[in-house]
C-alpha cells in the first residue's frame, strides 16, 4: 500500500468535504431561521386558540409582547422557504445530488411546508365566511322578530288616540276632531230643542182655550 496516495485521497476527500460544508453554510442558515419561525409559528397558534390571552394574569403582558414578534417572524416565513427552494434546487443542479437536512430531502421537506401551510389558510377563510354567514343569520333573524313583534302599549295609544283623546309629548290632552265637532255643534242642538219646547207650550196653551168652547 502506498500511504502518499492514501494521505493524497484524504485529503482531497477532506477538502471536497470542506468545500461541501462552505455551500452548505448559506442554505443550512437559512434552514436554521426557518426551523426557529416554525417554533414560532406552533406556539402562535397555540396562543390564539386560547380564550383567556387578553386577560388580566401574571404574564400576560410577556405573551402579549411574544405575539407581536412571533406574528412578525412569521409574516417572513414566505419569503424565507422561496428563497430556500431556490438555492435548494441551484446547489442540487450544481453538485448533481439531493440537499439532506436530518437524512430528509431539503425540497421535498419545503414543499410539505408549503402544502400544509395553504390547507391552514384555506380552513381559516373558510371558517371566517361561516362566521360571517352566521352572523348575517342572526341580523336577518333579528329583523324577522322585529316585524312580527306584537302591537306594543305605545301603537296601542296611538290607535285610541284616533277615537278620543291623546296627550301630546308635554302630557297635555289634546281634543280629537270629532269631539271638537261635537262641541261646536251642542250650541245649536241646543237651540233647536228651546224652540221645540217653545212651540209644544203654545199648542198646549191653545189648545186648552178651545177645549170650553167646544164642550158647551
Amino acid at each position: 500500500m502506498d500511504y502518499t496516495d492514501l494521505l493524497k485521497s484524504m485529503d482531497e476527500q477532506i477538502a471536497r468535504a470542506k468545500d461541501e460544508a462552505s455551500s452548505r453554510k448559506m442554505i443550512m442558515e437559512k434552514v436554521e431561521k426557518w426551523a426557529l419561525a416554525r417554533d414560532e409559528e406552533r406556539w402562535l397558534e397555540e396562543y390564539n386558540m386560547d380564550e383567556n390571552r387578553y386577560t388580566v394574569s401574571r404574564g400576560a403582558h410577556k405573551n402579549l409582547k411574544r405575539a407581536e414578534r412571533a406574528r412578525s417572524l412569521v409574516n417572513k416565513i414566505p419569503a424565507l422557504v422561496e428563497s430556500l427552494i431556490l438555492k435548494t434546487r441551484s446547489w442540487e443542479e450544481e453538485r448533481k445530488k439531493v440537499f439532506l437536512y436530518d437524512e430528509v430531502p431539503l425540497l421535498a421537506l419545503m414543499e410539505e411546508y408549503n402544502m400544509s401551510r395553504r390547507e391552514k389558510e384555506e380552513e381559516k377563510q373558510r371558517r371566517q365566511r361561516d362566521k360571517k354567514i352566521a352572523q348575517s343569520q342572526v341580523v336577518v333573524l333579528h329583523e324577522s322578530v322585529m316585524w312580527t313583534r306584537p302591537v306594543t302599549s305605545s301603537h296601542r295609544g296611538l290607535d285610541q288616540s284616533i277615537d278620543g283623546n291623546k296627550r301630546n309629548s308635554t302630557g297635555i290632552q289634546v281634543e280629537s276632531s270629532n269631539e271638537r265637532l261635537s262641541h261646536k255643534s251642542a250650541p245649536f242642538v241646543k237651540n233647536e230643542n228651546v224652540s221645540k219646547k217653545l212651540q209644544r207650550s203654545r199648542l198646549d196653551r191653545r189648545f186648552g182655550e178651545d177645549m170650553p168652547s167646544t164642550v158647551s
